[in-house]
């Protein structure tokens, strides 16, 4: 059994496996897989994401144009730099039904986190 990391010239032999069914990963991910008799048996990417957090409106300006205008001018700009995916965590209905009405989509599964720093 030998893992290493896949080079993207190589990332066409995901293509067949349940992480190409979206496609191939972006130029800025890094793809490790495990190999035994040179076929993929497992694999696992990382990439950097973007994560939107503390959206906060005084509650006497929730129900104008500030929460709005916050929102339309994160996304330019978030389409002006190309950013193609945006993460974000919700904890409350409320948060999810605005979010929702925004164009974001629920995941499925469990958010999790591994805390690398400081151990």
């Amino acid at each position: 059994m030998v893992v290493r990391e896949l080079p993207p010239e190589e990332w066409f032999k995901l293509l067949d496996l349940p992480l190409g069914e979206h496609g191939l990963p972006g130029e800025d991910v890094t793809v490790v897989v495990a190999e035994d008799n040179n076929e993929i048996v497992g694999v696992w990417t990382a990439g950097p994401i973007l994560v939107l957090e503390g959206l906060w409106v005084r509650e006497d300006h929730q129900k104008k144009t500030a929460l709005f205008r916050i929102f339309s001018f994160m996304i330019d700009r978030l389409k002006a730099l190309k950013i193609p995916w945006v993460y974000s965590i919700v904890q409350t209905p409320e948060m999810a039904q605005l979010a929702a009405h925004g164009g974001f989509q629920p995941l499925e599964g469990q958010l999790i986190v591994l805390n690398l720093g400081d151990k």
